[in-house]
């Protein structure tokens, strides 16, 4: 069987080390394998092996297809781990991008990729600090062609592995004290799907990224409606920790896009120390009588982030309003809204 792991390092003592490692995850893998058919599926068993030794294909859309495979079955997190750390060397970046986003999906157990990561990370910062951003160094760089990804367009496909890179960052509870200044650094990146990444992944680690705050404050007021609502919804997971974004979290209840207003809203609830915000309680009730279902339904959610005791009886009245709706969904979700506040009127009180 063919070991020689393909990489973007020239160093051929790199090479050879890559190769010793790669060995060693063979037989970690052999020696695991008969594990993982007790308490998997055998069809999936036989998908994980395949995974794995598809990434030393010669193929880089077969590497790639195994790198996302790995993240998809999440089987032997050690084994997984440790080849898809070897993957952020490929020589492919959309490899490179897949098996970030797949170390992602370990969470925790991938804690071992956090220095790969950030390396992966720095290494991009250094040479775009080199070669600058102008069009004719983008153009001139192999790397710099538009991707289409998640639904949005990156400027490069060295800026999907950055933002992949970045996102596993935030999921695989990493240190705090070494992963936030990265993340901090990511969120005056130029590019608004990298800054977009950074509040998600700050978001993700919560209330330990406190030192995060005042960027994510700032964030608030991006130019990027994408970013906008990443760091508005990041504020979700930071609890009174958070309290002096309170002032800039109230202006978002003004923001041009409705769902940063319906963030913001559930925002202002979770960072408040006690009390419902009465103008975020408003803007949900505003954007209840939205003209689309899909606006309506999302503000009727966003009460379920919601402590019970922060609702107000303006916005139980509203709920049960909603419960009349033309939509079904939002029908729906008023009910389950009113059921979980402990305010769903009971069939004898509606027919009174």
């Amino acid at each position: 069987m063919n070991f020689s792991l393909r990489s973007n390092d020239g160093s051929c003592s790199t090479c050879l080390s890559r190769v010793l490692v790669l060995l060693v995850l063979w037989s970690l893998f052999s020696i695991n394998v008969s594990a993982i058919a007790n308490g998997q599926d055998a069809v999936e068993t036989e998908a994980f092996a395949k995974a794995i030794k598809d990434l030393n294909d010669g193929s880089a859309k077969v590497r790639d297809a195994a790198a996302s495979k790995l993240g998809q079955l999440r089987l032997n997190p050690k084994v997984s781990v440790l080849a898809l750390t070897l993957a952020l060397k490929d020589d492919d970046m959309r490899v490179r991008s897949s098996a970030a986003q797949s170390l992602g999906k370990f969470g925790g157990d991938a804690k071992f990729a956090a220095a790969f990561l950030i390396q992966a990370v720095e290494k991009i910062n250094r040479r775009r600090d080199a070669v600058g951003d102008s069009v004719e160094a983008k153009a001139a760089y192999p790397a710099a062609q538009d991707v289409i990804s998640d639904g949005f367009t990156f400027t490069s496909k060295e800026t999907l592995f950055l933002s992949h890179c970045i996102d596993a960052l935030g999921k695989i509870e990493a240190d705090p004290d070494t992963v936030v200044p990265v993340l901090m650094h990511a969120l005056k990146n130029d590019d608004e799907v990298v800054r977009a990444a950074a509040a998600f992944a700050m978001g993700n680690i919560g209330a330990d990224a406190k030192d995060a705050i005042t960027p994510l404050i700032a964030a608030l007021r991006d130019e990027s409606p994408a970013v906008r609502l990443r760091a508005t919804t990041a504020f979700w997971n930071f609890g009174p920790v958070a309290s002096s974004a309170v002032p800039a979290l109230t202006k978002s209840l003004e923001d041009d896009s409705i769902m940063v207003r319906i963030r913001a809203a559930v925002a202002l609830h979770k960072v408040a120390p006690e009390g419902p915000n009465e103008a975020a309680v408003q803007a949900l009730i505003d954007t209840m009588g939205d003209h689309d279902w899909r606006f309506r339904k999302e503000a009727t959610y966003a009460f379920t982030k919601i402590d019970p005791d922060k609702v107000t009886p303006d916005a139980v009245a509203a709920l049960r309003d909603a419960q009349t709706d033309a939509h079904e969904q939002v029908r729906d979700i008023a009910t389950l809204t009113l059921r979980q506040i402990g305010s769903l009127k009971t069939a004898d009180d509606q027919s009174k």
